[in-house]
């Protein structure tokens, strides 16, 4: 799954109902301190170690991720519906009082408060976060139209998905039949107006290659969502579905813009839509306020819009207190993937329930001991000025270019054990009156006395924590981003929660949206090279790692997410070779040799859902996305592994009920499949999953009708097939099949 970080600017001069406060910050506490980064360097010493191969230094590749674009995307809440944008904005949609625009980087810090912009969220990309699987939701039952009046497979039905790493030639989305792109559009929304590509012709789409060779997840989102090769058993749920792609370095604007685009497209085809979003938000006030969550909810009244749940369902992502008002509570923050406290470098985002402020201090704590160290705290946040933004550095060097809007100050204590800053920005956020806290943490260990093989070692004896204080039974709740997690405190007080349950994707909290957890249909699968690769997890069981949050009993439902095999994008194993050894299958299709590999994730499972959504809309196309989320709910199985674990929200996904249910509505009466009466979906029906000679020799005594050709015409009998080509006729139908 897509993992990235939301950041948000405020400008608003007009009184909160219910909050009695005003907003007269320019910048949010996200993007405020993300600015800030960029101006100090503040990682400056760490991200030289991890150019030299320093161990426990942050890595190269979120170095990249912290380059400021010439336009920022943003979500842009304007003072009425028919606001003008600021001169040197770039529109690129809207909805009610809410435009998705770029916004040159250098204006951002030019706007005043008041004027036609209330708000601009963004700012920031977010990050990336089947065989067997069919037959845990009754899928297979649906593919052979068993009991229903035909079989399904999402013709009829628009199935899109914004994401990146697309690789749209790859042949899971090609018609089989006459080689023809099942991809019908495919946008890509660059860093600037200037970087946007659309396809919308078959010329354009083979011409496109990929949108980043350095991604794989689109692709293999994509083939579990639609894929419809049949030369093996890794097609995907809706083959028959018309796929629109869109692609983005995943800005909350760009990917938005991209589902209008697929919302644009059904609606000129007069086709209902689906739409899959496997991405993550980690931090953000996780309750549907945000400009985000408004736009999809409005998205949402015209297509059915699936997204990940998330997959931190073991990672103590999750902070809530109830304060006493005397004793400050503390905890400490750890790195991830690392799990070390050589370095922390990432973010805690603390709200209240209601516009009270609270305030924030520093701790160091020993590693091993637990023991607190050093305390330090930021200065006092008042109800009357809940706006501030302070940097507490170890050295003056931080501190060059803050801005002089910035406070801040030299903390020789701190220097003591750790090296870096930690930054607050606060407000009250417009959208749902709460006060908000956000810190950002980019401190390591000094180094380690003299040198291993030219590497610099980072201690790890220190860890970087904070503090809160506020009034007695005040609520506190937070959120980590990906690559920081809590710790327990020695001494927790009772009424401290830190831990998993809570760690849901922000972006499901809103309405009119589908959350999707993983559950395990596989922990073994083949790879290429002749072995069987493994993973922990239980078969039948929901996966450890989906996110879940009782408090808002999300995920919505469950469906298959571990482990599935997918299609690879071929333009990325190209440039990363080095996959090679992940590759699960291999087929050569006209000269061409095209991979597979197994992947588990929130993101598996959500284009499962996107799939079996679009089986129901070919069944009746009438549903409206509310109805369709309504019965995915309404018919989901009741888990029989593990009953009680959160996260399988309503129950494990039931395709051939939603299905069936879907028909039902659509006041059709049920007939056998073998009267649908179309030669192709019979054809279809006997060859899926075929892969090897004595399936297809099996097929043919099973059914007299079916007549099979080598490559140069000559007709072949189940005793005479080899490997390789064959072409399938049953009637007036015919498919291409590759066979081991």
């Amino acid at each position: 799954m897509i993992f990235r970080q939301k950041f948000t600017l405020c400008i608003i001069a007009s009184v909160l109902t219910g909050a009695g406060a005003i907003c007269a910050r320019v910048v949010s506490p996200a993007l405020t301190l993300h600015q800030m980064a960029e101006r100090t360097g503040a990682l400056s010493r760490a991200k030289m170690r991890a150019a030299n191969g320093v161990i426990g230094a942050p890595s190269a590749a979120s170095d990249g991720a912290m380059q400021t674009p010439v336009y920022i995307p943003m979500i842009v809440r304007l003072s009425s519906p028919d606001a003008a944008l600021p001169e040197g904005v770039v529109e690129l949609r809207r909805r009610a009082d809410m435009a998705l625009a770029y916004v040159p980087s250098d204006l951002v810090s030019r706007l005043e408060t008041g004027g036609n912009v209330a708000r601009l969220e963004g700012g920031m990309p977010r990050t990336l976060s089947l065989d067997k699987a069919r037959t845990f939701t009754g899928y297979d039952a649906v593919a052979a139209g068993k009991g229903l009046p035909r079989i399904y497979d999402g013709e009829g039905v628009i199935a899109g998905f914004s994401d990146m790493g697309f690789d749209p030639l790859h042949p899971e989305f090609s018609n089989e039949r006459d080689g023809s792109l099942r991809v019908k559009i495919l946008h890509h929304y660059g860093n600037s107006p200037d970087e946007i590509r659309k396809a919308d012709s078959p010329e354009e789409v083979a011409a496109f290659v990929t949108d980043n060779p350095d991604e794989k997840h689109a692709t293999h989102v994509a083939g579990i969502m639609a894929g419809s090769f049949t030369g093996n058993q890794y097609y995907g749920i809706a083959p028959g579905a018309e796929i629109a792609a869109t692609t983005s370095n995943l800005y909350d604007a760009t990917m938005l813009a991209g589902m209008e685009d697929i919302i644009d497209y059904a609606r000129a085809e007069g086709k209902p839509a689906v739409i899959n979003l496997s991405v993550n938000s980690a931090i953000g006030a996780h309750d549907g306020t945000s400009l985000f969550s408004r736009y999809a909810s409005l998205l949402g009244e015209e297509a059915v819009i699936c997204i990940a749940a998330g997959n931190s369902g073991v990672q103590s992502g999750y902070f809530r207190v109830t304060l006493d008002g005397d004793t400050p509570v503390n905890a400490g923050l750890i790195d991830v993937p690392s799990w070390n406290t050589w370095y922390v470098h990432g973010y805690a985002d603390f709200w209240s329930r209601d516009a009270s402020t609270f305030s924030v201090g520093i701790v160091v704590e020993d590693s091993q001991s637990d023991e607190i160290l050093y305390r330090e705290w930021f200065p006092e946040i008042s109800d009357d000025a809940p706006e501030m933004t302070y940097v507490i550095a170890s050295d003056a060097s931080y501190l060059n270019g803050i801005g002089s809007d910035t406070k801040s100050r030299v903390s020789e204590g701190l220097k003591v054990y750790l090296d870096g800053t930690v930054a607050l920005s606060s407000e009250i956020n417009p959208e749902n009156g709460r006060f908000n806290l956000l810190l950002r943490v980019d401190t390591e260990n000094h180094p380690l006395e003299g040198e291993a093989n030219g590497e610099v070692k980072l201690s790890n004896k220190y860890r970087v924590g904070f503090m809160l204080r506020g009034r007695a039974g005040q609520v506190i709740t937070g959120w980590t981003d990906e690559q920081t997690r809590f710790s327990n405190p020695k001494d927790k007080p009772s009424t401290m929660y830190i831990g998993a349950n809570g760690c849901i994707n922000d972006m499901i909290t809103g309405d009119g949206v589908i959350g999707v957890g993983a559950m395990t249909t596989r922990n073994q699968w083949p790879l290429a090279a002749g072995t069987t690769a493994t993973s922990e997890y239980s078969v039948g069981d929901m996966a450890s790692f989906s996110s879940y949050y009782t408090g808002m009993n999300l995920p919505d439902i469950a469906a298959p997410g571990a482990h599935l095999v997918s299609a690879l994008s071929r333009p990325y194993l190209e440039k990363h070779p080095e996959y090679q050894q992940y590759v699960s299958a291999e087929q050569e299709v006209d000269g061409v040799k095209y991979s597979w590999f197994a992947d588990c994730g929130t993101s598996m499972a959500t284009p499962y859902v996107v799939g079996v959504c679009a089986l129901m809309l070919q069944a009746n196309p009438e549903l409206t996305p509310a109805q369709v989320k309504q019965i995915l709910l309404s018919t989901a199985t009741a888990p029989t592994v593990n009953a009680n674990n959160p996260r399988w929200g309503k129950g494990m996904l039931n395709s051939y009920a939603a299905v069936a249910e879907a028909v039902r509505l659509s006041g059709i009466d049920n007939v056998s499949a073998a009267e649908d009466g179309s030669d192709d979906a019979m054809l279809r029906r006997i060859l899926r999953g075929v892969t090897d000679v004595q399936e297809l020799a099996d097929a043919m005594r099973e059914c007299a009708e079916l007549e099979v050709y080598d490559m140069s015409g000559c007709r072949l009998a189940p005793g005479t097939l080899t490997p390789g080509f064959l072409l399938c006729r049953l009637g007036s139908a015919a498919r291409k099949i590759a066979l081991r």
